[in-house]
């Protein structure tokens, strides 16, 4: 038994799921604790969500490199200021293992210097050469940092 805010929106999402999510104004949701319906209830609450579609999202494409951060992170400050606000870029490192390079823009993020669009793609060129690494997928990054990709959890 739980008791809901006064204003509180109570979403069952399936038929066959018998604990409601609550959302309040329209954004923020509330789950249950138990990690496998979360993981159930989080994939069917989508279409419930007001997202913008998926061509006004940005992207993210995430580079690894076995260089320590301390290594790439000059390299990381200039191209952070060469992209101004149009590309964020983030370094997440890996203890033992290396660095998770995170760019995150939409398409194209900019322009070039001969005026041809520039792509999130061709920065992830540039930051692969720059720092050794490579562009890796979803599947790749749960396995270096660890992640168990059926229960969400660290295997750390």
């Amino acid at each position: 038994m739980a008791l809901f805010p006064k204003d509180a929106e109570v979403i069952f999402i399936e038929e066959d799921v018998w604990v409601p999510v609550v959302r309040l104004e329209g954004r923020l949701c509330i789950f249950p604790g138990i990690p496998s319906l979360f993981q159930r209830m989080l994939t069917s609450l989508t279409p419930f969500l007001p997202l913008p579609p998926k061509n006004e999202r940005p992207l993210r494409i995430q580079i690894f490199t076995p260089r320590p951060e301390s290594n790439i992170a000059p390299y990381l400050a200039s191209l952070q200021d060469r992209l101004q606000k149009r590309v964020q870029v983030g370094s997440y490192p890996v203890i033992g293992k290396g660095v998770f390079v995170s760019l995150i823009g939409s398409d194209p993020c900019g322009k070039r210097e001969d005026g041809t669009p520039l792509f999130l793609a061709d920065i992830a060129r540039e930051v692969e050469e720059e720092t050794g690494g490579r562009v890796v997928s979803d599947e790749e990054i749960a396995e270096k940092k660890g992640i168990n990709n059926q229960t969400g959890k660290s295997k750390i």
